[in-house]
């Protein structure tokens, strides 16, 4: 769940004679998942394994696949308060109530963002476009859709991404730990058309350690407005997505 999923390949040879390569599917994959630019308003709703309920209500920016802002809306306890990612793995957050933004890295990137279970650098590759070499790809079924199975290397990290075959948009991504074990869970669905666009109007993170989810139901969305870099700054977080 890293950056750019779109690098390397080792692609079964039967396969690769039979249909599409796995480079030619994920760069349809961005294609048809990934504007120029696009500003969102979604409903966040936490559960734990309790089944309690928090709810949030976020707006985001992104500018291609690589400039992530997101602020919460809603509750008053959290407004305001901003993540912005952008080239080059540099993370930050803006907390208003102390009127500073702080760098995140180290351990920090793992961290829940605004107590979900997506950390930031999982926000930060929301749209799943990362940069991790194809070590396996496989024809499968995945509820009634027929996809393509990735399994993806990022140094020791592990992922399996599963690619609607005629739809060419992500279905399911599962972070796997060091005995290959599914540790996180995202589920894409509800996708709707804007163009030649697809995009998913719910996701869900299932955090399988913990036994809590998190889902983001989109409200509604603006793409290809012409975004400027300069919305991606520490004047930008301040200002809010």
């Amino acid at each position: 769940m890293k950056r750019q999923l779109l690098a390397s390949l080792v692609v079964l040879g039967t396969f690769a004679q039979a249909g599409p390569g796995g480079r030619e599917v994920l760069d349809r994959m961005k294609e048809m998942t990934v504007a120029r630019d696009r500003a969102m308003e979604a409903v966040m709703t936490i559960r734990d394994r309790n089944g309690r309920e928090q709810r949030r209500v976020i707006r985001s920016i992104m500018k291609g696949d690589d400039r992530v802002m997101v602020s919460f809306v809603e509750p008053s306890e959290l407004a305001g308060v901003t993540f912005l990612s952008i080239p080059g793995g540099n993370m930050w957050i803006y907390l208003p109530a102390q009127g500073r933004v702080r760098r995140i890295s180290g351990s920090m990137v793992s961290e829940g963002f605004g107590g979900s279970d997506f950390s930031y650098e999982e926000m930060a590759d929301i749209s799943f476009t990362g940069q991790d070499s194809i070590v396996e790809m496989n024809e499968v079924t995945i509820g009634d859709r027929p996809a393509w199975r990735f399994l993806l290397a990022d140094g020791q990290a592990r992922t399996r991404l599963w690619v609607d075959r005629e739809r060419y948009v992500p279905l399911r991504v599962e972070k796997l730990g060091p005995g290959g074990e599914p540790e996180k869970k995202v589920e894409l669905g509800d996708f709707r058309a804007a163009g030649d666009l697809r995009l998913p109007g719910r996701i869900v993170m299932h955090d399988l350690k913990k036994g809590s989810s998190t889902e983001i139901v989109v409200r509604e969305f603006e793409l290809n407005t012409g975004l400027p870099d300069s919305r991606f700054t520490e004047a930008g977080m301040k200002r809010g997505a």
